[in-house]
């Protein structure tokens, strides 16, 4: 099943094989598990995708409310010629320094662009000429559709009990339930949690580190049925839109509350000094198989000069940044 799962996770990145057309049915007849299958083998055809969005995150220390910052996201991804442009807008008290981030890889040259100061152009055919070679030789074993939807189908209770499937004129809309029972949720599922828990300790110890009764009991504590439902009550919201008629993810968003104060006791919320953790996440994609053009910046390098002034700004914003907390 972990291997399945990584694949899964592979093929989001990877978007590789050939889209299948599939037929429109109402959602009220569709199983989530036969949508992210049909889904699945459509992202299998992808050649492009562009996608565009905001991250947002803000924290709570005491009395104080702190916006973290945003990042305005555009990217566009051409997978059979392995081609990408990314492009970052940042405004975050942890950044100053700039705003505009654009990484990128066109034929055979790699480029990073920060603001209008700097650009970088490098060849990257090796690289490139490398991972061509890898793909043809290893290619992207991925189940078939009908594997995944029957994997999925074996969880149907469990995604039921956490998702909900609704439907517009043009898509399906899959979204946290309202009425999720977090009980229930946590004792039906108590022996993969409890397999989950102990593949944690596990890991600790493998990698040397003791697992201490009160890390145990915090674990134990976070991985409840008592903090999930506090975390429900902060009302998330987790939402994926699929097209009908290709079943590609069109948009995505989610917004999450963390209260400390949920899984952690007074003294160490005291100690962390971060009350709340606030998240949010919108993304949408279009541009499905249509090719775009990506423009390498001409490179711009700073003078050793201009490069080692601005060091010392650095330094002080960081030493400031870490006297005012």
């Amino acid at each position: 099943m972990k291997q399945f799962f990584k694949k899964m996770a592979a093929l989001v990145m990877a978007l590789t094989l050939i889209f299948v057309s599939l037929p429109k049915v109402q959602a009220e007849d569709l199983a989530i598990s036969e949508l992210l299958g049909r889904s699945y083998e459509a992202y299998r055809g992808l050649n492009n995708l562009h996608a565009q969005g905001t991250l947002k995150a803000a924290i709570d220390r005491q009395t104080q409310h702190m916006d973290l910052g945003q990042v305005e996201i555009d990217g566009y991804v051409d997978i059979p010629n392995l081609n990408g442009d990314l492009k970052l807008v940042i405004d975050s008290i942890f950044l100053p320094q700039f705003r505009q981030v654009r990484w990128g890889i066109k034929d055979n040259q790699a480029f990073y662009q920060l603001d209008d100061e700097y650009a970088q152009v490098e060849d990257a055919s090796k690289q490139k000429a490398d991972l061509k070679k890898s793909i043809e030789r290893e290619g992207f074993n991925f189940p078939a559709k009908d594997e995944v939807v029957k994997a999925l189908a074996q969880h149907d209770d469990l995604i039921k009990q956490i998702f909900k499937l609704t439907e517009t004129d043009s898509e399906y809309v899959l979204s946290l339930r309202d009425d999720i029972d977090a009980k229930k949720l946590f004792d039906d599922n108590k022996a993969a949690l409890d397999q989950f828990k102990q593949e944690i300790y596990e890991e600790m110890e493998a990698r040397g580190e003791k697992v201490s009764p009160s890390y145990k009991a915090q674990i134990e504590r976070f991985y409840s049925a008592e903090t999930l439902s506090k975390f429900l009550e902060s009302k998330p919201v987790y939402e994926v839109h699929f097209a009908k008629d290709s079943y590609l993810v069109t948009s995505y968003k989610m917004e999450v509350t963390l209260r400390f104060t949920d899984f952690l006791d007074s003294k160490e919320v005291e100690k962390l000094g971060l009350y709340t953790f606030y998240y949010n996440v919108e993304m949408s994609f279009d541009g499905f198989n249509e090719s775009r053009e990506i423009t390498v910046p001409e490179e711009k390098l700073p003078s050793l000069e201009s490069d080692s002034s601005r060091l010392p700004e650095l330094s002080q914003d960081s030493e400031s940044s870490s006297a005012s907390e």
